[in-house]
């Protein structure tokens, strides 16, 4: 959650109300008990405009799924699921954190598997793995820019 909003500054004069959302979203997340109890505290005081700033609601509660479920894989994406408005956006991001923490193996196996018979014709690890490279090919690049280095590696663990 740190390193998302210390990595920020790319939203220019919307980092200041972002950071904001987090941190209101992550107050009202130390209170819930599960995933569930999110959705009603959030909707009456943090509700955005589901315009152009969408991302303004799906990453702060992408977020706090993943806190209050404490990384549990099928928590996280289950609660971000259910939290309705622009919950499919919402479970991508809280998908792709929890992922990120946890490998793919974390993720139980039948849901792999249907993900896998319902798109035979993409390879995700294979995709992933792209995906992975272009990204660090271009933490590279800025970082080479801005003269430091992240030590970050694609490299499998």
């Amino acid at each position: 959650i740190n390193a998302v909003v210390s990595h920020m500054d790319c939203l220019g004069g919307a980092r200041r109300e972002f950071t904001a959302r987090v941190e209101k979203t992550l107050k009202i997340a130390q209170r819930c008990k599960d995933v569930f109890e999110l959705r009603q505290p959030f909707y009456e005081r943090l509700l955005a405009r589901l315009d152009d700033n969408y991302w303004l609601e799906s990453v702060p509660c992408a977020l706090a799924m993943l806190y209050i479920a404490k990384g549990d894989v099928a928590q996280t994406i289950i609660g971000a699921v259910n939290f309705g408005r622009d919950s499919d956006t919402i479970a991508a991001i809280a998908g792709q954190l929890v992922g990120a923490f946890k490998g793919s193996d974390a993720f139980p196996q039948d849901w792999a598997t249907q993900v896998t018979e319902a798109n035979p014709e993409v390879d995700m690890r294979k995709l992933a793995r792209e995906v992975c490279e272009v990204m660090a090919k271009s933490l590279r690049e800025r970082e080479r820019v801005a003269g430091y280095s992240a030590g970050f590696s694609t490299k499998s663990t």
